[in-house]
């Protein structure tokens, strides 16, 4: 639950920063300048501007101190963690719903596992990573093979 929250968030973050960045949309701009960021969007980015506003105004201070706290600390990553932030955004994004329901399980099995489970896990996947895509490959189909 709490991935989805801060993934929802995110398109939320994105918007924070095109608020302060060009200005929200033209009834709160506050500046000529504001108004020219907002005039060189296109019609579909101002209507996912407008959306995200809207969603932004209807959350309750709470909701927004956390996302204020959340965009702040986005802002005050070094930039390669952000980066990475955004591929893996965009890559989430691009999951099928059942795909995005199956890491969010996956998310749930892992923070319930102990301490140890969890190296135990993570020592795997370091293995895993050192592994050549043929290998990988055989694996996958040894793992298949037992699972049927």
């Amino acid at each position: 639950m709490k991935r989805r929250k801060f993934l929802q968030t995110s398109g939320l973050l994105m918007t924070a920063g095109l608020v302060q960045g060009l200005g929200a949309p033209q009834a709160f701009a506050q500046s000529q300048e504001q108004m020219e960021k907002w005039n060189q969007l296109s019609d579909k980015q101002k209507s996912i501007v407008k959306k995200r506003w809207e969603k932004l105004q209807s959350m309750t201070p709470e909701q927004r101190q956390r996302l204020k706290k959340a965009f702040q600390r986005f802002r005050e990553m070094p930039p390669e963690r952000r980066q990475k932030l955004r591929k893996n955004l965009k890559r989430w994004r691009k999951m099928s719903p059942q795909k995005r329901r199956r890491m969010r399980e996956r998310r749930r099995r892992f923070r319930s596992m102990s301490t140890e489970q969890k190296q135990q896990l993570r020592e795997r996947y370091k293995k895993w990573q050192r592994l050549n895509p043929t290998q990988r490959q055989r694996l996958r189909r040894r793992l298949r093979q037992q699972n049927q």
